[in-house]
């Protein structure tokens, strides 16, 4: 309530695109500057622009062509010289109906998720629209719940659909509300299975069975429904993706296409049926390398004997390299034993590395009682040792690979 005068609008504050608007000014009794009106003049401002004028105590003013939005007017009064004095002002609204809202879907998230809606709300009102969300089911329940924000477009109803009835159907709807009129959605109607959308899967890891990349597979956990399962995997330094359909996964699935020594990159989404409703997000990734492949076959080993004098030989062992995958040596461990004539064990252990390196070792023993020597590998025959070292090898004793 103004002290000093009034503003008046019609036909309302709130009008549609195009609408004309009478906007009246008048002073109430004795707030006048002087009795004589000549000395009184109202002035009729649009924001900071003034656009009409009037000597007296009233003033009338037909506005068009407003634009969208929200525009004030305030009413001043001037008195001779002196500064100008508010009198009262008003705003006045402009904007459109309500267009249908399209595209209505809804979607609970898990199994113990609650149903939240989206849709369209079309161009933009400019004034102040209510949305109102209604879902109907079985046994005529209904639920309802009213969006204030400017921009709805989404509702959470926060109630959870079970799967008791996963067939029973629902229909939602929403409608909009504004001063120039309102407009209701069309029906969207679903089932349980239609909306529900499980959540990711969790808690990722691949078990390789006595290491090797042959034998891999992928668990994880789901919720409690999930009939269908994608994975996806591929190495890290790849773009595509390798992707798998699995049924009845329960959780776990053999993967047989791997390569060894390489980091891969697997995900994991889900759902509820195979034909109806939608995929969960997909998983956090796992990133894993996988083992390397075990090397295959014998491994070809030989020695020789060479003596020095009564009381000592040397023994030299030789093995042939094996070829290893992805251009990398496979660390091998090897330990040999020697015995001499007091069975005093001579042990030496491998380090991994060193035999990737090598391929002959040596050691020089004395001789024992009864000169008894024996190596935890193949050995060639005793008549044939020195010879056999030369031609199988090509290599002097003692020589390095």
């Amino acid at each position: 309530v103004c002290k000093r005068g009034d503003v008046t609008v019609k036909p309302s504050h709130v009008i549609s695109l195009g609408s004309a608007v009478n906007i009246s000014c008048s002073l109430k009794p004795k707030q006048v500057c002087s009795p004589y009106s000549r000395f009184n003049t109202l002035i009729l401002y649009q924001f900071h622009r003034r656009i009409r004028f009037q000597r007296g105590d009233s003033l009338s003013s037909q506005v068009t062509d407003l634009p969208l939005g929200t525009t004030l007017f305030v009413c001043k009064l001037a008195c001779g010289s002196s500064d100008e004095i508010q009198i009262c002002g008003a705003e006045i609204s402009v904007g459109v109906v309500p267009e249908q809202p399209q595209n209505l879907s809804c979607i609970q998230k898990g199994e113990r998720g609650t149903v939240a809606c989206t849709w369209d709300r079309g161009r933009d009102t400019h004034l102040y629209t209510a949305y109102t969300l209604q879902l109907n089911g079985p046994k005529n329940l209904a639920w309802q719940k009213q969006c204030n924000d400017h921009y709805c477009d989404h509702l959470d109803l926060g109630i959870n659909l079970t799967p008791e009835s996963p067939e029973s159907s629902y229909t939602a709807e929403v409608t909009a509300v504004n001063s120039l009129g309102s407009a209701s959605s069309l029906p969207s109607t679903f089932t349980w299975l239609d909306i529900v959308r499980p959540l990711p899967p969790w808690d990722i890891r691949i078990k390789f069975v006595n290491a090797s990349v042959s034998r891999c597979t992928l668990q994880w956990r789901d919720e409690g429904l999930v009939l269908l399962n994608r994975l996806r995997y591929r190495p890290s330094n790849s773009k595509s993706w390798n992707t798998v359909n699995a049924t009845n996964a329960r959780g776990r699935h053999d993967l047989l296409d791997l390569k060894p020594f390489t980091e891969y990159e697997f995900q994991i989404s889900s759902k509820l049926h195979l034909y109806k409703g939608s995929w969960s997000d997909w998983s956090e990734p796992l990133r894993t390398q996988t083992p390397e492949e075990e090397p295959t076959g014998m491994l070809d080993v030989w020695y020789t004997k060479q003596h020095f004098d009564y009381n000592r030989q040397q023994i030299s062992l030789f093995w042939k390299r094996i070829i290893y995958l992805n251009n990398k040596f496979q660390d091998q461990k090897k330990t040999f034993y020697f015995h001499n004539g007091f069975d005093k064990r001579l042990q030496r252990h491998g380090n991994p590395r060193m035999w990737i390196f090598r391929n002959i070792f040596s050691v020089v023993i004395e001789k024992g009682e009864g000169g008894k020597q024996a190596v935890g590998e193949k050995a060639a025959p005793p008549q044939k040792q020195q010879e056999d070292s030369s031609k199988r090898n090509n290599l002097p004793e003692n020589n390095e690979a």
